[in-house]
């Protein structure tokens, strides 16, 4: 927080105190949001200002330009032009009060125009607000010459097509999981290399056979487009975590919540973690056949045979489970 309020107040002062030619080319590349207020130089309220955390502009030479509230989506894509102080990005207006290599201050278009109440936002450059972020346990699944970084705000790859990724998996898919009329949760994860490569897709959470190999096809498909993420400006790997999901109650969600903790657990190597939120899922939907081949695997990897066996041979239907079937003789 200190180091945040330090960026803001530099800004402020450096815009009080400088002045000149504001240079296009400047404002191409991705900007991190690091403060907003009032045009008028007043706090937003709490509840507001809250209602962004993350927040990011990417602009692209060819006048592409996208928003988005997520590290790991590329948002909503739009053209932009700029012309002199007058930035228009999409059907938005916004005032460029400042840009340089480092900083850039826009005021966005309100009701009532560019008064009082329309939001002025302060943003850096995504590489220099990544560079303030520590590096934490809870980031690394693999420490060495070849590190592997679960992708965050802090290690980013990006996904460098005029289409976000999002929109390039449902233009490659063709099974409509809205199709599905009752409650469901898919789960994937794999690594974007640091040269841009795919590796390691895996499927933790399956809707249907057909949907997960149009999955798989599409993000190998995708390896073309992506720009590594960096760590102080050397490429490095990282994982992707994808979810779908179709929620009608409270139960379904937060099962979904503690799958997920359970599954980044076990990225981690953390396996006592992993099993304590799979013992979650399994008290909300006891026969979930997922939960009980991940908690296995966990008590595997703490050499439990007798326990990872207890949860394998509760799956009644496993031969429809392929990676049931490789651990099955386990068992025997």
């Amino acid at each position: 927080m200190k180091i945040i309020i330090s960026i803001i107040l530099a800004l402020t002062f450096k815009c009080l105190s400088v002045q000149g030619q504001i240079n296009n080319s400047k404002i191409i590349g991705s900007w991190i949001m690091i403060n907003r207020v009032y045009n008028s130089g007043e706090i937003l309220p709490v509840k507001l200002a809250m209602a962004q955390t993350y927040f990011r502009f990417e602009f692209k030479v060819n006048g592409k330009a996208f928003k988005a509230f997520s590290p790991l989506d590329n948002g909503f894509i739009f053209d932009f032009t700029l012309s002199g102080n007058n930035l228009k990005i999409g059907f938005i207006n916004y005032q460029l009060n400042y840009l340089s290599s480092d900083t850039l201050i826009l005021t966005e278009e309100g009701p009532n125009g560019f008064d009082s109440t329309a939001i002025k936002y302060y943003f850096i450059p995504e590489r220099i607000f990544q560079q303030k972020i520590p590096v934490t346990h809870d980031m690394i699944i693999f420490s060495g010459k070849d590190s592997i970084y679960i992708e965050n705000e802090k290690f980013r790859a990006s996904f460098n097509k005029d289409q976000t990724f999002s929109n390039f998996l449902g233009s490659q898919i063709t099974y409509n999981l809205n199709a599905i009329s009752k409650e469901y949760l898919f789960m994937a994860t794999f690594i974007i290399n640091s040269d841009g490569s795919i590796d390691s897709i895996k499927i933790h959470k399956s809707v249907a056979g057909k949907f997960d190999n149009q999955f798989i096809n599409a993000v190998i498909k995708s390896s073309e487009y992506w720009v590594p993420a960096k760590n102080k400006d050397k490429n490095v790997s990282v994982i992707r975590t994808i979810v779908d999901w179709n929620f009608k109650s409270l139960k379904t969600k937060e099962l979904y919540l503690n799958y997920e903790n359970g599954i980044i657990s076990m990225l981690l190597g953390d396996y006592k973690s992993a099993i304590d939120s799979f013992n979650l899922c399994n008290e909300s939907d006891p026969k979930d056949k997922d939960v009980l081949y991940q908690r296995g695997l966990c008590y595997y990897r703490l050499k439990d045979l007798d326990k990872a066996c207890k949860d394998w041979k509760k799956i009644k239907d496993f031969k429809s489970n392929k990676e049931y079937i490789s651990v099955n003789h386990l068992c025997d």
